[in-house]
């Protein structure tokens, strides 16, 4: 029997379909193709979100032109007609395209939000770190067991869904949390930071992840913790730096990677103007005294 999958997939022309990664189950396809469907027009018949690694041309949903940027994170809802409008472009593509079935990703919503209709208020978003976490962990699971574990992929599936909604619609995932207060959402980003400190991640980040204004974020922050968060951030990587130090036999540069600094320059200066001496220096005068 042919799937919605099925049917959109034949929309696409063959030597673009061919130069793209496509994983597929019953309830989800991924798509990250190397090129855009230009001056096609497709009518969707699921759920559809996009994750633009790249800016791309601008694109018509429905009636209505938009120009997405780089990390921008779309929504759309079945039977939106889209199409990317043609322009001439020799840059690099990279976005990843995510299918939901209507039924399922319906049946999900309607446990968490009470709505006889969904709506994304906002075509534009910002992803969290946690949908690349969870489609990556998806697509290892399609190509290493496919099928065989069907409870385990749709696991994965239904904590994928709750994601995109938690970026799609957090005004009604966080009505419950309308009460939090200041220091609820600065030990929720400490938490956040100690976790992925060792990643590029960034302010904004966790304030989409934790449902704040990154303006209101950041002056809570430096009144209850009297440090902006940046410096919070960087005072986590170099104490983990510290460790590692010590403990471990890497070089400085590997250090400085695994601790989530940009570069062995940028890792050195933190550390000096915090330390007060270089991480050679520490390494060597802890060393000593071990």
């Amino acid at each position: 029997m042919r799937s919605s999958f099925d049917e959109f997939i034949d929309r696409i022309p063959k030597n673009i379909h061919s130069n793209t990664k496509s994983y597929v189950s019953k309830n989800i396809a991924i798509f990250i193709p190397e090129e855009f469907l230009k001056d096609i027009k497709i009518k969707t018949v699921d759920y559809h979100f996009v994750i633009f690694h790249t800016t791309p041309p601008t694109i018509n949903l429905g009636n209505i032109e938009f120009q997405f940027k780089k990390g921008s994170f779309i929504c759309i809802k079945p039977g939106i007609e889209v199409e990317v409008n043609h322009i001439h472009s020799t840059g690099q593509i990279k976005f990843i395209s995510i299918g939901v079935k209507k039924d399922f990703f319906e049946n999900i919503a309607s446990q968490i939000i009470n709505m006889e209709k969904i709506e994304f208020k906002n075509n534009d978003n910002a992803y969290s770190h946690q949908i690349l976490d969870l489609i990556e962990f998806w697509i290892k699971e399609i190509i290493d067991f496919g099928e065989n574990c069907p409870l385990m992929i749709e696991s994965i599936e239904k904590q994928l869904i709750i994601q995109l909604m938690r970026d799609s619609m957090p005004e009604f995932l966080i009505s419950g949390r309308i009460n939090f207060t200041d220091n609820d959402y600065i030990d929720q980003s400490i938490r956040y930071m100690q976790k992925y400190y060792s990643s590029n991640i960034t302010i904004n980040e966790i304030c989409n992840t934790i449902y704040i204004s990154s303006c209101h974020f950041q002056r809570i922050f430096k009144k209850q913790m009297e440090q902006t968060p940046y410096s919070y951030l960087m005072g986590i990587r170099v104490d983990k730096a510290k460790e590692k130090l010590i403990n471990d036999h890497a070089h400085i540069e590997e250090i400085a990677r695994l601790c989530g600094f940009v570069s062995t320059a940028h890792f050195s200066s933190v550390f000096k103007r915090m330390e007060g001496i270089s991480p050679s220096e520490y390494r060597k005068n802890n060393l000593k005294s071990i």
